[in-house]
């Protein structure tokens, strides 16, 4: 029985499909070409100097690398997470749009997968 099994198994690897060719964005997109983080893959050219800066002060966030949501401020510059920070520190510029979020849960990085595009 075993040297029908031994004597079987090669015939059954040849009737195996080879695995798929790895698909890579190459044959879409060169190298040369920049993607974007937009949701809606329109890509832009980064902006020069220092852009505004979003603060979200008051609320819990989680970053995935927690366990559980935690106390702290997210400072944002223009499309670019620059610092999560302890809930009492006031380490960003004096211009920046600070955002009350007491209540709410922030999760910096989050991707939205389900976009509709225009």
């Amino acid at each position: 029985m075993a040297a029908f099994a031994a004597l079987g198994a090669p015939a059954m690897a040849q009737n195996q499909s080879p695995p798929p060719a790895r698909v890579t964005r190459d044959a879409v997109l060169p190298p040369s070409i920049l993607t974007s983080d937009d949701p809606q893959r329109i890509p832009r050219r980064p902006i020069a100097g220092r852009q505004a800066q979003t603060v979200l002060r008051g609320g819990r966030v989680f970053d995935a690398l927690s366990e559980k949501a935690y106390p702290a401020t997210v400072v944002i510059e223009g499309r670019i997470i620059k610092a999560i920070l302890p809930p009492d520190s006031t380490n960003w510029a004096s211009d920046a749009e600070v955002i009350d979020v007491t209540g709410k849960t922030v999760m910096p990085g989050l991707i939205d997968l389900h976009v509709h595009s225009p």
